[in-house]
């Protein structure tokens, strides 16, 4: 059951105090610490974190005195007494981690912000629903008299829980919010197929993170004018919304807001200061067009990702920070290619001599794009610049009848460009000893990576499906990470005898990929390089090995196992033997210079740990939750075991 929702202040004891009834002081600190009318105004008061952070803790610790003070403690469990026990202002944020809601999670208070004040005010609605059973809650402002009904704390007349979470009286196809409500709860509406459309009142304030998640037959809903907040994925998953018109009030969009509203046909961004912040509209398929107003003042360039249909973004006269030319977004100077809309259906794409930056996200997805040309003074490509399948997708956020696209097929560089340069339409660094990008619209199922590569940019190959074949050059001394990751069609590669490095899930998701040779055998090999391919499915149980790296050990492993790594090894790779919860006991030989991160994290057993030599670089977190971490085992225990000192 949600908790009622109130805003803090604190307050001064007024003079004469010292001939107040114990009656009337109690009230007059209850009511100090605990305002009902105020809302989220009362925020405004305090001009930096700390006076806020201070004037709560001095609000808090008065009123858990008081409370105690008069019995209000006595019938409640020994967890919740210690967890109210009077403490000292320094002293009160030991317990906000288990009071803050946990919908928050950890929050900080190096900066104010609302969610800062959503987790203060939380912290005083645990207090107060605690302590409701066994205390009368006096009498706040023009009201006269509290009365419980439901759990809550309610007047004769309204209802002040403030906060909306009895849905379950509300029924569809159409729902009306009653008035008196500040906030619309979390998850409150989830999942409701039953929802078609929402009449929200004036005087809500705020829509928490998923409140009308997955609501996916709700095509309509009101914003009222007094609305200040929308949470993080409060709409996402409405496939049925065709429209929404934002009020000015809200002045942050979150993540995932309007993240699969798939009829999502028009929308209308506040008028005032605004920042749109990560994927607020993503995969919204319907959306042809949209206007950013020139009062906002971000607008994160993932925040269109997805949108198939999405053939221009226009900026209004007078913004400050963006502006358009035919509809594709740059900063004010025209130094930044922001977003290139992925509905545009022009073949080629010259980007203007001005820009200097392309920005992270801004041509994934551009489904009808082929060409793409750089200009000379560009110098720098943002992470994930030109990707087909976008990063929602490893987390399982997009929709499922998103499709995916064949993207870019060439990258043409202007010749001048002192950054970059290309081969056939393949990006490289410019003196090409890095490989930067392989367009994945390019049709061709063999790729020979130039001599004189030395390095494969992180993901460079991700998903070209159409490859099946990669030959490296002797030249290329580093893999990145994630570098041929989602090549599904990829069936044979080789690792070059000079290669240093292969990087985390460099071939993740290639389940086609077979035939794999390793001639670097001192390479370092990341995490979970292997795992997804036909060759990692082939390797019986065991420990794998690969070069002269313990890589992983595959499959169950039997009880009480004790393992010595074979002589001539040189690395024990990350996560080797994580979670192996069977392993006992290990002998690590003279040979080995490199025990990577989380090695043996997790083996709970493990009590035997033998290093024959004392030269070898141990990752801080090699032994996570193992004797050792545990205190089981003493340093100079294990250190005494190796056999060279």
């Amino acid at each position: 059951m949600r908790k009622h929702q109130i805003s803090v202040r604190a307050y001064r004891m007024p003079k004469g105090h010292e001939s107040m009834t114990e009656e009337e002081l109690r009230k007059f600190k209850l009511a100090g610490a605990f305002d009902t009318s105020a809302g989220i105004e009362v925020l405004r008061v305090y001009a930096d974190a700390n006076s806020f952070y201070e004037a709560f803790c001095a609000a808090y610790n008065e009123t858990v005195m008081e409370i105690k003070r008069l019995g209000g403690f006595a019938e409640l469990s020994e967890e919740v007494k210690e967890r109210f026990t009077d403490k000292k202002e320094v002293d009160v944020a030991i317990h906000f981690s288990e009071l803050l809601n946990p919908n928050l999670g950890s929050i900080g208070f190096s900066s104010i912000s609302e969610n800062i004040y959503e987790a203060l005010a939380d912290s005083f609605n645990d207090v107060l629903y605690e302590v409701q059973k066994h205390v009368d809650l006096p009498t706040f402002g023009r009201k006269e008299h509290y009365t419980k009904q439901s759990g809550r704390f309610s007047t004769e007349e309204t209802v002040l829980d403030f906060v909306f979470t009895d849905s379950e009286r509300l029924t569809g196809p159409d729902v009306a919010i009653p008035e008196g409500y500040l906030h619309i709860a979390e998850r409150v509406f989830y999942d409701r197929e039953d929802i078609v459309g929402v009449t929200l009142p004036d005087g809500i304030t705020q829509i928490r993170s998923e409140a009308f998640r997955k609501c996916k037959n709700l095509r309509s809903i009101n914003l009222p004018d007094t609305l200040r907040k929308i949470g993080s994925s409060a709409f996402q998953g409405c496939k049925s919304l065709v429209s929404v018109n934002i009020p000015k009030g809200v002045t942050v969009l979150y993540r995932g807001t309007f993240l699969g509203c798939g009829s999502l046909q028009e929308i209308s961004l506040p008028k005032g200061e605004t920042e749109i912040r990560g994927q607020v509209f993503g995969f919204c398929e319907s959306l042809k067009e949209v206007t950013i107003p020139a009062g906002t003042k971000l607008v994160d360039a993932e925040a269109f990702t997805g949108c198939a249909a999405l053939e221009n973004i226009f900026v209004e006269p007078g913004n400050a920070a963006y502006t358009d030319v035919d509809g594709v977004l740059y900063n004010k100077d025209r130094t930044e290619l922001i977003r290139y809309p992925e509905g545009k259906t022009q073949k080629s794409f010259n980007i203007p001599d001005s820009v200097k930056e392309i920005g992270c996200d801004a041509f994934s997805g551009c489904k009808h794009l082929e060409t793409i040309y750089i200009p000379a003074e560009l110098t720098q490509i943002g992470f994930i610049a030109f990707s087909v399948w976008h990063s929602p997708a490893r987390k399982g956020e997009v929709p499922e009848h998103v499709q995916e696209y064949d993207g870019v097929a060439r990258l043409v560089v202007d010749g001048q460009n002192s950054r970059y340069s290309d081969i056939d339409g393949v990006l490289f660094n410019k003196d090409k000893s890095i490989l930067i990008k392989y367009p994945k619209g390019r049709s061709q199922s063999d790729y020979t990576i130039p001599d004189g590569v030395k390095e494969i940019a992180r993901r460079a190959f991700e998903y070209c499906r159409s490859l099946n074949v990669v030959t490296m050059p002797a030249t290329i001394t580093a893999i990145s990470s994630f570098a041929f990751s989602g090549c599904s069609g990829l069936e044979r590669i080789n690792i070059p005898e000079n290669t240093q490095s292969v990087g985390r899930g460099c071939f993740w998701e290639c389940p086609s990929l077979g035939d794999i040779t390793v001639a670097a055998q001192d390479a370092v090999f990341g995490e979970s390089v292997f795992e997804d391919t036909a060759w990692y499915a082939a390797q019986p149980d065991g420990l794998i090995y690969v070069g002269n790296t313990a890589y992983t050990y595959k499959g169950e492993m039997p009880e009480n196992s004790v393992i010595r790594i074979k002589g001539g090894t040189k690395r024990i790779a990350p996560s080797a033997f994580v979670h192996c919860r069977n392993l006992t006991g290990v002998t690590i030989p003279r040979s080995v210079i490199e025990i990577g991160s989380s090695a043996f994290a997790c083996c709970y057993s493990l009590s035997d740990i033998t290093l024959e030599h004392s030269g070898v670089q141990i990752a801080e977190d090699a032994f996570s939750d193992t004797a050792y971490e545990r205190g089981e085992i003493r340093p100079d225990v294990l250190f005494a075991k190796q056999r060279d000192l």
